[in-house]
C-alpha cells in the first residue's frame, strides 16, 4: 500500500465512513498538497483563496441539483444517479474530494457516488470533486447552501 494513502478506517475521519470506508483514503498532507497543486491551483490553499483566473472560477457553471434535502432524508440514490448521468467518468476512475490544500480524500468514482453523503458530512462548503492524475474537463462543486454544480473546465 502507498504510504501516502491512509485508509479512512484508521484515520481521524473513520466515524464518517462506518461500514463504507474500504477503498476510501485520506491523503497524507504532503501528498494532498501535491495533488491540490496539480489539479486545483498551485498557490491557493482553499476554494476561497482561488484567484479570479482559476479554471474553477472561470469555468462554466451548471446547476445540477440540490443535495441537502436527500442528505437530510437519508436518500442517496437520486443524487448518485444524477452525478452518474452528468459525468462520464468510469466507475474505476480515481477521484479526489478536495476540501482544502492539505485535506484531500481519494477513492473511485463509484465509491464516491455510493458514499457522497459521508464526504459531505465532513465538509460541504465549496468542496471540489474531480479525477486525480488524469486529464479532465469537468469537476463538481458542492456548496453549503445545499446545491452542487458542474464546472466545465474549458468553455
Amino acid at each position: 500500500m502507498d504510504a501516502k494513502l491512509i485508509p479512512v478506517e484508521i484515520s481521524d475521519f473513520r466515524e464518517y465512513f462506518e461500514g463504507s470506508g474500504q477503498e476510501i483514503y485520506l491523503l497524507a498532507e504532503d501528498s494532498a498538497a501535491d495533488v491540490w497543486e496539480k489539479n486545483i491551483d498551485p498557490k491557493a490553499s482553499s476554494y476561497f483563496s482561488l484567484p479570479d483566473h482559476s479554471w474553477i472560477v472561470d469555468g462554466k457553471l451548471t446547476l445540477l441539483g440540490n443535495w441537502l434535502e436527500p442528505f437530510n432524508a437519508g436518500e442517496k440514490k437520486d443524487i448518485s444517479s444524477l452525478m452518474k448521468d452528468n459525468f462520464q467518468w468510469s466507475d474505476e476512475c480515481t477521484v479526489g474530494y478536495f476540501i482544502k490544500k492539505k485535506l484531500v480524500f481519494q477513492t473511485t468514482w463509484l465509491k464516491f457516488r455510493e458514499n457522497w453523503d459521508d464526504f459531505l458530512s465532513i465538509e460541504d462548503d465549496c468542496c471540489l470533486l474531480c479525477p486525480i492524475d488524469e486529464d479532465f474537463e469537468e469537476a463538481i462543486l458542492f456548496r453549503a447552501i445545499g446545491d452542487f454544480l458542474k464546472i466545465d473546465k474549458f468553455i
